[in-house]
């Protein structure tokens, strides 16, 4: 266990004029959720005010009625337009969120998505490069990358951890696996 001198040094790291963004970044079933949850407990063990912001969540709140229990690949087809204006919103959602709780103490801030297009990472740099001039804080964007090339531990994530969520959890689960590899 920490001890209190060893807190107060972590918690220096984070000056009081200072805030971080993890992005996370990562295809599907790759372990972001996991890594973000892994992050803010031990941040939060630091004392350290984090929190996770996951795209999915605003997304699942956007399409209740399109993508949640049912068979949903066509929404995260790219050339779906409607569908890809609808999760652009979800991160703008989502960063407006993380940036009301910046100013309520909150340090740092993790945005759990898949944040895998050039596009996507654009964005998410050019938002926080305009809030510069409303903030009372210096923002800091540190990405992090997961990568998983293992089928079986591919397999066993779309198992054990997608087909229980929202989404597919209503959702016959052959159906709901080939769905998502889709």
């Amino acid at each position: 266990m920490a001890s209190r001198s060893s807190i107060q040094r972590y918690n220096q790291i984070i000056l009081p004029c200072d805030r971080l963004v993890v992005v996370m970044v990562g295809l599907p079933a790759r372990g972001k959720s996991y890594m973000a949850k892994k992050i803010y407990r031990y941040l939060r063990h630091l004392q350290i005010v984090t929190k996770v912001f996951n795209f999915g969540s605003y997304r699942r709140i956007a399409t209740k009625d399109t993508t949640v229990g049912k068979a949903s690949a066509k929404f995260f087809d790219p050339d779906n337009k409607e569908a890809v204006r609808i999760r652009e919103q979800c991160c703008l959602d989502a960063m407006n969120d993380l940036v009301s709780w910046f100013n309520t103490s909150g340090q740092v801030g993790i945005l759990d998505a898949t944040n895998t297009t050039l596009h996507r990472r654009q964005l998410i740099r050019q938002f926080f490069h305009k809030k510069k001039s409303e903030l009372e804080y210096n923002v800091s964007l540190l990405h992090i990358e997961s990568i998983c090339n293992d089928d079986s531990i591919i397999q066993n994530n779309i198992i054990s951890v997608k087909l229980k969520n929202p989404d597919y959890c209503t959702v016959d689960a052959q159906k709901a696996l080939a769905d998502f590899n889709e």
